[in-house]
């Protein structure tokens, strides 16, 4: 009898347990089916996207190629801004028509596009490289004071040879011969390992500069 009643005692508490905690469990459950079932339809969301945006990049660059109507270039990047934001195609395809435009001479054009990923891509490297491309594209236009402000921010390590290497050409073309020594000592002095430094050399020598006998590359001077 004993048995019995504590059987029927230990039902009766899991019994107002549930009726306390069941529809918490019943939902926390749910939830994380729900929450799993949601991950996954994101995750397959964002490949699919990635996948169109490829396609829709690979598009705009056959069609950059072959040259076809630049109003029908221009509408892709529109379409690929517009429903890729979240991928790299928006940033790419806007350097490629960039470049475009520099080898047209249509400067200002360049400039727009590049100023846009500099501040929009979603990616640094691009941001950064497209920095760096502006300020070409502004020294080209004879803007050199608004090229220079643009490299004058800092920059990760991996690009402070490339700013400074900008800012050392826009220097030396003003006259400007110890500004650019500077510049290209310290872009020198950035170079990647392995990177190749007789470039940078030669600037540094054209600007008046000494160069280090012994480049941080281990390049042997020639």
């Amino acid at each position: 009898m004993a048995d019995s009643f504590n059987e029927d005692d230990d039902l009766r508490r899991l019994k107002d347990w549930w009726k306390q905690n069941g529809t918490a469990l019943v939902l926390g459950v749910g939830a994380g089916v729900v929450a799993i079932a949601g991950w996954q339809w994101w995750q397959a969301r964002v490949e699919n996207q990635a996948y169109s945006g490829a396609t829709a990049y690979q598009a705009f660059s056959e069609s950059l190629e072959s040259g076809a109507a630049q109003a029908d270039t221009v509408e892709m990047l529109e379409t690929i801004r517009d429903e890729f934001g979240a991928t790299p195609y928006p940033a790419r395809a806007s350097l490629d028509l960039a470049n475009h435009y520099v080898e047209q001479r249509q400067l200002d054009k360049a400039a727009s596009l590049l100023a846009w990923v500099a501040a929009n891509a979603n990616a640094e490297p691009l941001r950064l490289l497209a920095r760096g491309r502006q300020a070409r594209v502004l020294w080209a236009q004879g803007e050199d004071e608004a090229a220079l402000k643009l490299l004058s921010t800092d920059v990760p390590p991996a690009y402070t040879s490339l700013f400074r290497e900008i800012e050392g050409d826009i220097q030396l073309s003003a006259g400007r011969l110890d500004q650019a020594r500077q510049a290209y000592a310290v872009a020198l002095d950035a170079l990647p390992e392995g990177a190749d430094a007789a470039p940078l050399r030669t600037k540094l020598e054209s600007a008046g500069g000494r160069v280090p006998s012994a480049p941080n590359n281990n390049q042997e001077v020639s």
